[in-house]
């Protein structure tokens, strides 16, 4: 049985939602947390390697400045 690979997009560590491709979910994710800036909502979009190891990260509206870290 061949097995479908996907990827998926998670809300604090909880999947949600599946896509066919890398660049489907990247896309999806990134359109709506543009819509969240817009909202004035700060949102990160990290995307991970098969290893879990982060990859890659993008922010979402302007970081509040009085947070360590």
């Amino acid at each position: 049985m061949k097995r479908t690979r996907t990827w998926k997009a998670s809300w604090k560590g909880v999947a949600a939602v599946r896509y066919p491709t890398q660049g489907a979910a990247i896309t999806a994710i990134s359109a709506a947390l543009r819509a969240c800036e817009k909202a004035g909502i700060l949102g990160e979009l990290i995307i991970k390697g098969k290893d879990g190891q982060i990859r890659d990260n993008r922010t979402y509206g302007q970081d509040p400045g009085d947070i360590p870290g």
